[in-house]
């Protein structure tokens, strides 16, 4: 199962940003097609508090740490 913030169909793109996050296709492989899309910070940070990530802020959150 995939991270439930991912929408699309032909071009996927990220929820959990305040506006529209086209994600590589290194970032969908690692997290958000995959069973671990909850170790994603982007993921945990809107999980947390509700709060939106500013897209400007995506290079703070692209390393993500986990498996």
């Amino acid at each position: 199962m995939g991270c439930i913030f991912l929408k699309g169909e032909c071009q996927k793109f990220c929820t959990a940003y305040a506006e529209v996050m086209v994600l590589s296709l290194e970032e969908l492989k690692k997290f958000c097609e995959s069973p671990h899309y909850h170790l994603c910070s982007v993921y945990q940070k809107f999980e947390k508090s509700g709060e939106k990530i500013p897209v400007c802020e995506h290079t703070q959150f692209k390393n993500f740490a986990g498996i």
